[in-house]
């Protein structure tokens, strides 16, 4: 769905990579795929539209981002396949932590000193 939330003018350059971008989306959700940013960015560079370094990665995110909000590239036709955090794992190991210092650590020093 294309919903332009922003009006923004975009040099001819930008336009043109737009336009190479909704074709490589529509190329590829007519086989039933979905892309993410790094799947067409890497599409981008195998055609040789953009060279391959971390400058043009930034560059298509912040394009395709600024499109999306003036309407110009699909919402959903970028998809975010991040890992999805379960639980908080961090915190795991204070359940184990805690009573092992109790065991080794303070009642120890509690049986050594309570001696006479």
């Amino acid at each position: 769905m294309k919903q332009c939330f922003v009006e923004k003018r975009f040099r001819k350059e930008s336009l043109d990579l737009i336009k190479k971008i909704n074709c490589i989306i529509e190329e590829y959700q007519e086989q039933g795929y979905e892309l993410t940013l790094r799947q067409v960015y890497y599409q981008l560079v195998a055609r040789a539209y953009i060279p391959n370094n971390e400058r043009s990665y930034k560059n298509v995110g912040n394009l395709i981002s600024e499109a999306r909000l003036a309407g110009l590239i699909d919402w959903n036709a970028i998809v975010d396949r991040t890992r999805h955090v379960r639980s908080n794992s961090h915190w795991s190991w204070w359940i184990i932590l805690i009573p092992l210092w109790l065991l080794f650590v303070y009642l120890p020093i509690g049986i050594i000193l309570t001696r006479k």
